[in-house]
C-alpha cells in the first residue's frame, strides 16, 4: 500500500467508513485500490406526525437505494422540506456511522429527524423520520 492509499484508508476510518468495508486489489492485480459497495439501502419512514402534512402519512417510506438514490417504486412520497433534513446524514448513516455519535438516537440502530416545518408556527405538521440502514456494504 502506498503513501497515497494510506492516507485515504485512514481519512475513510477516522469518519466512521471502515466498519463494514476494506481496501482490495481489483482483479487485473493492479495497483489501484478500490472501495467497495454492495447495494445496501437507507429506509426512511415516517415514524410521527405533529400538526398536519399534507404530504406524508404515518407509515409512509422514502427508500434510498446505495444511501442516495431515491427507489422511486417503493418509496411512498417525497417532500422537499424532509430532503432537506435528510441529506446532512444520509451518507454518514448509509456508510454505518453510529447515529448516537451523530446526536440522532439514544440506538445504535435507527436515526431520527424531523422535516423543517415548525407546525405551531404555520399551521402545518413536522414529521419525524426513522431512518435505519438496511443491507450490507462490503
Amino acid at each position: 500500500m502506498n503513501t497515497e492509499d494510506i492516507f485515504f484508508s485512514n481519512c475513510y476510518r477516522s469518519l466512521g467508513y471502515c466498519y463494514d468495508g476494506e481496501w482490495t486489489r481489483d482483479q487485473g492485480g493492479d495497483s489501484t485500490n478500490v472501495w467497495r459497495i454492495s447495494m445496501g439501502r437507507l429506509v426512511i419512514t415516517v415514524k410521527e406526525i405533529k400538526g398536519t402534512c399534507p404530504v406524508y402519512r404515518v407509515g409512509d417510506k422514502i427508500v434510498l437505494d446505495e444511501g442516495y438514490r431515491f427507489n422511486l417504486e417503493e418509496t411512498d412520497n417525497v417532500c422537499i422540506h424532509s430532503v432537506a433534513s435528510i441529506m446532512p446524514y444520509h451518507v454518514a448513516l448509509y456508510r454505518g456511522v453510529d447515529p448516537r455519535d451523530l446526536g440522532l438516537s439514544k440506538d445504535p440502530d435507527v436515526a431520527y429527524v424531523q422535516c423543517l416545518d415548525p407546525c405551531q408556527y404555520t399551521g402545518g405538521g413536522t414529521v419525524v423520520f426513522e431512518i435505519r440502514r438496511s443491507g450490507t456494504i462490503e
